[in-house]
C-alpha cells in the first residue's frame, strides 16, 4: 500500500501539463551579437496553405514588406494565410546571417494578406524550435524598434518580442499544483507509517 501511494505521489510532482499553443519569438542582446529564438508550438487550425514555397534561411527586415526568418538554412518551407498583426517594427534595412539551427519558422507582412512559413508537411500542434545570432551586430544597428508585437489567428498567436530574452524555463501554474500534491501525498504516507513498538524487559 505505501509503495503504491509514494509511486503515485511521484507520478503527481514529475507530471506536467502542455503548454498553451503559442509561438514566441526573443529578441535579445547579448556579448555576442544579436540573438533570435523561437520557441512554442503551433496549431494550424484555421489557417490555409498558400502552395508558395522557398528555401529557409536566416534575415530580418522591419518595415515595406517586412519579414523575419529564423532556423536552419535550406530547408522546404510553406507559407500559409490566417495570421493578421503589425506590420512594422523597424526600418528598410535587410540583415542576413549565415548561422541558424532548428524549425525553419518565419512570416512575411508584405504579403496580402500576410503569411507566415513552416516546414513541408509540419503538423499542427507541432513544436517550433529555432536560433540564429547576428554576430558582432546590436538590435539598433539592424534598426529594429525594441516592443513587442503580436500576430493572431483563430486558433493561435505569433509574439515578437524585441529587446526581450527568452526566459528561463519554470514549472506552470498546473505544474506547480501537481507538485503540492504530490509532495502531500508523500507526507501522508509518512505519517501512515506503521509505530515502533519496544518489548518489555
Amino acid at each position: 500500500m505505501k509503495i503504491a501511494i509514494l509511486a503515485a505521489a511521484t507520478a503527481l510532482a514529475l507530471t506536467s501539463t502542455a503548454a498553451d499553443a503559442a509561438v514566441d519569438i526573443y529578441v535579445s542582446q547579448t556579448s555576442g551579437g544579436v540573438l533570435m529564438q523561437v520557441i512554442g508550438t503551433l496549431d494550424l487550425t484555421g489557417l490555409v496553405s498558400t502552395g508558395v514555397q522557398r528555401t529557409s534561411g536566416n534575415t530580418v527586415r522591419g518595415r515595406d514588406n517586412a519579414f523575419l526568418f529564423v532556423g536552419q538554412a535550406g530547408q522546404t518551407i510553406e507559407g500559409y494565410t490566417g495570421f493578421t498583426g503589425p506590420s512594422i517594427f523597424g526600418s528598410q534595412l535587410n540583415t542576413s546571417t549565415s548561422g541558424g539551427t532548428g524549425t525553419a519558422f518565419g512570416f512575411n507582412t508584405g504579403f496580402t494578406p500576410m503569411q507566415i512559413f513552416l516546414p513541408l508537411g509540419f503538423v499542427s500542434g507541432g513544436a517550433v524550435n529555432s536560433a540564429a545570432t547576428y554576430t558582432f551586430l546590436t538590435i539598433a544597428s539592424m534598426e529594429l524598434i525594441v516592443g513587442n508585437y503580436t500576430y493572431t489567428s483563430a486558433a493561435d498567436s505569433i509574439s515578437l518580442h524585441i529587446g526581450q530574452a527568452a526566459p528561463s524555463a519554470v514549472p506552470e501554474p498546473a505544474s506547480w499544483a501537481m507538485m503540492v500534491a504530490g509532495f502531500g501525498l508523500l507526507g501522508a504516507a509518512m505519517r501512515r507509517r506503521t509505530t515502533v513498538r519496544f518489548a518489555k524487559g
